[in-house]
């Protein structure tokens, strides 16, 4: 499927309102809002897309839980690595589960909605997911930004989850996604801050 419905909750407010504008458009000769109705739909469709899920699964790495860019790669606290993705506007909005394991805990947290690129984002609303793995617990957030203000789970705390499993959505433009990394786990990292990634995008390599 193109998007699931899910996505199409989070669609469809934008949907009607941009097939409004094309109505009353054409109904009043107004070529104005039926182009600017025709872009709104045009974007939302594409923000929304679903790509080509991952269908590996491999112990010995850990994937991309997002599409996007690197934009930052260092120390996090108690002896993890941590991986900071920016979800850019080109960008699907959809995440992953990037190794399997069970949900151990799910925090949602309130905050800011500074732009995602920004140092401070990590004070925005996030949803934090604790994942107990054969690695250790590795640590993924979504967060939000200045227009991504939506930010979907589809899984529930207490869940097995496997490898490249859609774990949610954040919609609808300018987001990222952290990972926090447990040293202990032994690995190499495969990615350097400025990289493009996707979901078939090799993060680590566990020794």
């Amino acid at each position: 499927m193109f998007f699931r419905s899910y996505a199409y909750k989070y669609m469809k407010s934008y949907l009607l309102f941009s097939l409004l504008l094309i109505i009353f458009g054409y109904k009043y000769s107004l070529k104005y809002y039926m182009i600017t109705g025709l872009l709104i739909f045009l974007i939302i469709i594409f923000f929304y897309r679903r790509p080509y899920i991952n269908p590996y699964k491999d112990d010995n790495v850990l994937f991309s839980p997002c599409f996007g860019r690197i934009k930052e790669i260092r120390d996090g606290p108690n002896n993890t690595l941590f991986i900071s993705i920016f979800i850019g506007l080109t960008d699907p909005h959809i995440q992953y589960i990037p190794y399997s394991g069970l949900i151990k805990q799910k925090l949602y947290k309130k905050g800011s909605f500074y732009p995602a690129f920004m140092e401070k984002s990590k004070y925005n609303e996030k949803i934090i997911y604790n994942i107990q793995t054969n690695r250790g617990l590795i640590t993924l957030a979504q967060l939000g930004g200045v227009f991504a203000r939506n930010i979907e789970s589809f899984v529930k705390q207490g869940q097995k989850v496997n490898q490249n499993d859609e774990l949610g959505l954040i919609g609808i433009a300018g987001s990222r996604c952290d990972i926090f990394i447990p040293k202990s786990a032994n690995f190499n990292i495969l990615v350097k801050k400025g990289d493009n990634v996707d979901n078939t995008t090799k993060i680590v390599q566990f020794i």
